[in-house]
């Protein structure tokens, strides 16, 4: 944790460094207006926020060092009392004290340079002030930076426009503004443009894109207020006018979103505590961590050496808000005082640093605001899962200082995808991820997590193959990600990260990691069609890691029922099936895993092991574990076990098996009458046939075999019907072609027998009837 704040500062700092913003503020003094600018990039953001006699330039999430040494060599004290840069907790401010009602605005120009303009009088509607001269000896930057940049504005809207589009439809995914499907289609839009009269070229001094308050204004906003507009500026004002009236955006605020989280309904659960006990933000005054640090230390000890709780509470909540949740445990285990909150901060200090919770946090119960962010935070089932407590974590997660924002964001994204929550990990990456923000290494693992998990393979691929090759902290990680996501696709899994997995398992010998990253190579390796080498994997993992035993026989079980025999081969999958089948525990959750497998033992002329297979869930009295231990017995010749395996269940495939059996012990009238009784008269006379019953074989749907039963039950005087075909000849019957044979196996060699045995039946019978001689 502390290392991954530490990576964030460097981020921004070396993200400065190479854009070249902050250093000297400028400043430059008018005739009506002063003029402070600032160095920045034209993707930092920022805003502006007027006070009585002060204005603040904030930029949000960022770190900027600029420095005022210079800024009384060329303005006075007059409309300008103090420039003071700060840091806060959601990023850098510049604070400007004013010595007058002045009206201030501020522009971007230049494509690198933010100027504020503070002007005499009060605020009115212009835009801002341009610069009009140049006092001797002025940095041009400061003079002159709206001059120079007018012709580098010009190729930059293009830029800013499309940063513009990007922006708008980020927001509109993320619902801060809803788009409005009737606004005017561009057509209405391009017919009014035409009748719109282009406005006149601007005079040759006239100061770009502003309006200077000490001269008059030109162009269309310049028209005197008693001058009537020609006919075709009227009628392209009313048309303006009738699209501006149309809403075609439609923007929500933070203020909106908070509001809308903190809905009410049905009381929290009693021992949710309110947002007030969890106000991170709250925690440090913005002065750097050290700063803050040093003065608290020195009030921890009172009078007769009596640690102060208050200081100590104080000390612990600043090493929390900025991620030190090992050094927050320490100053709370090395000061025995009465501290508020006490159990609570020390589990924010083991959650922040990804540890479990031992205390408040460690309870399963979901609570709105910021309580359930830090429970979601420490995974808590409950919390994850609440529908109706998410709109305010998502709230809570908003509200938080932005460094701490993305280490606390980037593990919730992860916990709401290992729950199958996949729609809202989006929306809690989204409250994270921002334009232009320069995610850290644990929130590039949990995009491209959110990407596999949306069925964006190249995405998702593209991220986490980025940190394994730049050996990111988390490259395990990401490993095992990249892995499972090529599995989830159901494509095969390149050797070199087979090869990567088995580093990682190294690496983590005896680690908590090892298991998992073992058990993705033997799905890996099943994936790339080597059953048994998979198998042979799991049963070193369950060797050398005896409490992977679960872990271990979840994947097997997966794996047999998954595989198929003839993709992954017959001879691989009877091997893995039997000699592996120690994996698979008796317990009844495997019941219908253990039918799977042993009908697939079946199909392959194996009925011993598949009625070992599936002996357990038999003994539970599963119906479909019956029938194929049924199967199985008949397969084996035990006609007399197979009908008391089915005894007292019914239905058609029971009664198919229960003719079979007693066709197998020689009562064929038997079996043609358990047919009959289940509504399948059809595969009656096959039986009767087989019996001697002419008389019931007589309605077979075989016109021979019915033509030669009718002819056996009337004796010497039946008619031998007209339709049947002619008898062939001996050479007709030489050129018949061969009957088909199966392909040699063991189950065709127990089919040969199976049938060997019916013949058999007929055969006596036969003799059973004739008459000795």
């Amino acid at each position: 944790m502390r290392r991954t704040l530490t990576a964030l500062a460097l981020l921004a700092g070396a993200g400065a460094a190479a854009a070249q913003e902050g250093g000297p503020i400028r400043t430059g003094e008018h005739a009506s207006f002063s003029r402070i600018v600032m160095t920045i990039v034209p993707t930092t953001e920022w805003s502006l926020e007027i006070g009585p006699r002060e204005a603040t330039v904030v930029f949000p999430g960022r770190e900027i060092d600029f420095g005022t040494e210079e800024v009384w060599q060329r303005i006075p004290r007059t409309r300008v009392t103090a420039i003071q840069p700060m840091r806060r907790e959601d990023g850098t401010a510049v604070r400007v004290a004013l010595g007058c009602d002045c009206r201030v605005t501020a522009s971007f120009v230049g494509a690198r340079h933010l100027a504020l303009d503070i002007h005499d009088g009060a605020a009115s509607a212009g835009a801002g002030a341009g610069a009009t001269a140049t006092a001797d000896g002025e940095d041009p930057l400061a003079a002159s930076a709206l001059e120079d940049g007018a012709a580098a504005a010009r190729p930059s809207l293009e830029e800013a426009e499309r940063g513009l589009r990007a922006q708008i439809a980020r927001a509109a995914e993320q619902g801060v503004i809803t788009l409005n499907d009737e606004a005017p289609a561009e057509a209405e839009v391009r017919k009014v443009e035409a009748q719109t009269p282009s406005p006149p070229a601007p005079a040759a001094d006239a100061s770009f894109g502003r309006e200077d308050p000490d001269h008059a204004a030109t162009g269309p906003l310049a028209r005197p207020a008693d001058e009537a507009p020609s006919q075709p500026a009227a009628t392209a004002d009313a048309g303006w006018e009738a699209l501006h009236a149309q809403v075609q955006v439609e923007a929500a605020t933070v203020f909106d979103r908070h509001g809308a989280g903190r809905a009410t309904g049905p009381a929290p659960h009693p021992e949710c505590r309110p947002d007030e006990v969890f106000d991170v933000a709250r925690w440090s005054d913005g002065r750097p961590l050290p700063d803050q640090a040093v003065e608290l230390r020195r009030l921890l000890v009172g009078e007769f050496d009596r640690p102060n709780g208050a200081v100590v509470r104080d000390l612990a909540r600043l090493h929390i808000r900025y991620g030190l949740g090992a050094e927050a445990a320490e100053i709370l285990r090395g000061f025995d005082a009465e501290v508020e909150h006490r159990a609570l901060l020390a589990d924010l200090a083991r959650v922040v640093e990804n540890r479990a919770p031992d205390g408040p946090l460690a309870r399963d119960i979901a609570c709105p605001g910021r309580h359930g962010l830090w429970l979601a935070k420490a995974g808590q089932p409950a919390m994850i899962a609440s529908e109706r407590h998410f709109r305010s974590l998502r709230t809570a997660l908003e509200e938080m200082p932005p460094a701490l924002r993305v280490v606390v964001g980037s593990e919730l994204v992860g916990r709401f995808l290992d729950a199958g929550r996949i729609a809202q990990a989006r929306v809690l990456h989204d409250v994270v991820v921002r334009p232009g923000m320069e995610a850290d290494a644990a929130m590039r693992l949990a995009s491209g997590r959110l990407a596999a998990a949306e069925r964006r393979l190249p995405e998702a691929e593209a991220w986490l193959t980025g940190l394994i090759e730049g050996n990111a902290p988390n490259a395990g990680d990401a490993v095992l990600a990249l892995v499972g996501a090529r599995l989830a696709s159901g494509a095969a899994v390149p050797d070199a990260w087979i090869t990567d997995l088995r580093v990682l398992a190294l690496e983590q010998r005896r680690g908590e990691r090892e298991p998992q990253a073992r058990t993705l190579i033997a799905e890996a390796m099943v994936r790339n069609g080597d059953l048994r080498g998979a198998f042979g994997e799991l049963a070193a993992l369950a060797a050398d890691r005896p409490e992977s035993t679960g872990a271990v026989e979840a994947v097997a079980v997966r794996l047999l029922v998954e595989a198929e025999p003839e993709k992954v081969g017959r001879a691989a999958y009877a091997e893995a099936a039997i000699g592996h089948r120690a994996m698979m525990s008796e317990a009844a959750a495997n019941d219908a895993a253990r039918v799977t497998v042993a009908t697939r033992l079946l199909e392959l002329g194996l009925p011993a092991p598949a009625l070992t297979m599936v002996a357990p869930a038999e003994a539970r009295g599963s119906r479909a574990a019956r029938i194929v231990a049924a199967q199985a017995r008949l397969a084996l010749g035990e006609s007399a076990e197979a009908l008391e395996t089915l005894a007292g269940l019914a239905g058609g495939d029971v009664a198919s098996l229960r003719a079979r059996a007693h066709a197998m012990a020689g009562d064929f009238a038997a079996a043609a009458t358990e047919v009959e009784a289940a509504g399948m008269a059809a595969a009656a006379p096959s039986y009767a046939w087989a019996g001697g019953d002419w008389a019931r074989a007589a309605g077979s749907a075989d016109p021979l075999q019915a033509a030669m039963a009718a002819w056996m039950a009337g004796g010497a005087d039946a008619e031998t019907p007209a339709d049947l075909p002619a008898p062939l000849t001996p050479e007709a019957v030489f050129r018949l072609p061969l009957p088909s044979v199966e392909r040699p196996s063991i189950a065709a060699a127990r089919s040969l027998v199976e049938g060997g045995r019916d013949v058999g039946g007929v055969l006596a019978a036969i003799l059973t009837d004739t008459p000795d001689e």
